[in-house]
């Protein structure tokens, strides 16, 4: 069975703001948590009381929790590392607290541990030491969105994070939320941002907030020679003292990447203009255009097999319903640029698809397998193409064959009972010959049948108008 990534919450799942207090009497008054996907609380807890909101949230089946300035410390912060694997949370929102790095190895237990696919542990005082534990828990976690903003962190914090963004699932990176005020920002700057880059190619990062980060233009030419070979698809550099150079870097490099957003500070009208139309939903940007194509056509035929959790391609119950140039446009785009999978992280967030069992190494694999995988739904769906007498085998192969997907060819050769030309069902479409050739596979058996060659050449002699039948008749003839 295929569940397609449609935009869902789980059915009859609401959000509850409720105080700390009601939570924990809820067994004493009754109060009936289910249905409930979000549990918040705003109020000051102290550790002793996280401890008992835990205990509260075991029994129940809410996914978010968010601990919104309740001014818990780090004894509060040890109580979630040590009982959030008991319940489901997957959304933790632990945002404005007392939490320090000093010796917070219970940091990398809230991540190592548990099921979270989000985080925001933003707004703290983690510093560089706090980093650390995060990144260590981070590897192989399942975190695909963390917000760690506002943290004191510096470029030696940061290298940790880097370090080992390629061995996790992060796909959106906050490393400040600037609201026009004052803030313990992190202050990375053009050494932490030159290191980020240098390991964000191999990571699967689309979405990335650098503003307020202490960067230079000198920070701007080292992520714009990397930015490339990047999935990253928006870009926040807001609040950094950046200059015409920084300017020049990015215009320059902006066409040959993924991103379709940008914040950028003022700098020169001419700057605010370029960056306004660039972001403008009306700007016929060639990213936009890509963007939009790769996530309508994944969201029309890609779905998650709920069994093994693999990506697969949908069979549509209709066979006409079939249209080849998407299937060849998207099979071609992932597997020349690779990198396109952004916009399918993107696409994942934004359908709220990110509990999806393993998704972001299924897209991955997905991705590095694409031919193979396309593979696999031709030969699903060939015994259906073979019933119907609308479609043109040869074509199909040509349409392959024009996008270089050449291990789909290869295999599309081996069926030869879809190109026979003549009755008898012996000579293949000259077209077929000439990829046979191509791909060095054999034309016909030699040693089953020795006068094949002249048979095909006395065939195409008396059908020329046949396309390419002289190339074939000129291709038999040099051959010894």
């Amino acid at each position: 069975m295929l569940k397609k990534f449609n935009s869902n919450r789980f059915a009859g799942e609401f959000s509850l703001a409720i105080s700390a207090k009601k939570l924990l009497e809820s067994r004493e008054c009754n109060l009936d948590l289910s249905g409930v996907y979000s549990v918040s609380i705003s109020e000051r807890c102290d550790d002793s009381k996280v401890k008992s909101i835990m205990n509260a949230l075991m029994d129940s089946q809410v996914r978010r929790l968010g601990l919104y300035r309740c001014n818990f410390s780090n004894e509060g912060a040890k109580v979630l590392a040590k009982d959030l694997h008991l319940t489901n949370i997957a959304i933790l929102i632990i945002d404005h607290n007392n939490i320090d790095g000093k010796d917070a190895t219970y940091l990398s237990d809230i991540v190592k541990h548990t099921r979270l696919i989000y985080l925001d542990i933003s707004w703290n005082n983690l510093g560089d030491e706090g980093m650390k534990y995060i990144a260590e828990g981070l590897k192989n976690s399942e975190v695909i969105t963390l917000y760690v903003g506002n943290n004191g962190i510096r470029s030696d914090g940061i290298k940790y994070l880097a370090d080992v963004l390629p061995s996790t699932n992060i796909t959106y990176l906050d490393l400040n939320q600037h609201y026009n005020c004052t803030g313990n920002f992190n202050e990375i700057g053009d050494e932490g941002v030159e290191c980020l880059f240098k390991q964000l190619q191999y990571s699967n990062v689309s979405f990335l907030n650098l503003e307020s980060t202490g960067i230079t233009s000198y920070g701007v030419k080292c992520l714009s020679e990397h930015l490339e070979n990047t999935c990253i698809t928006s870009l926040f550099l807001k609040f950094n003292d950046l200059d015409d150079n920084a300017t020049q870097y990015l215009r320059a490099i902006l066409p040959k990447t993924l991103i379709t957003y940008i914040t950028y500070p003022y700098i020169d009208e001419i700057t605010r203009r370029y960056m306004n139309e660039f972001n403008s939903i009306h700007y016929p940007s060639p990213n936009k255009t890509k963007e939009s194509k790769v996530k309508s056509i994944f969201l029309k035929m890609v779905a998650q097999n709920t069994q093994t959790h693999d990506l697969e391609f949908i069979i549509p119950e209709i066979i006409g319903d079939i249209d080849l140039d998407e299937y060849v446009y998207i099979i071609k785009a992932l597997s020349e640029k690779p990198m396109l999978r952004g916009y399918i992280f993107d696409l994942i967030r934004e359908n709220n698809c990110n509990h999806y069992p393993q998704i972001i190494k299924k897209v991955n694999e997905f991705v590095t397998s694409i031919q193979k995988k396309s593979i696999e739904f031709i030969e699903k769906i060939l015994p259906t193409l073979m019933e119907s007498t609308r479609n043109n085998f040869v074509n199909i192969v040509r349409e392959f064959e024009n996008a270089n997907l050449n291990e789909v060819v290869q295999h599309l050769l081996l069926h030869r009972v879809l190109f026979y030309v003549d009755e008898d069902a012996e000579i293949l479409h000259p077209f077929i010959y000439k990829m046979l050739s191509k791909y060095e596979m054999p034309l016909y058996n030699e040693r089953i049948e020795p006068n094949k060659k002249e048979k095909i050449i006395a065939f195409f002699q008396i059908h020329r108008e046949i396309e390419s039948a002289n190339e074939i008749i000129e291709l038999l003839k040099s051959k010894s």
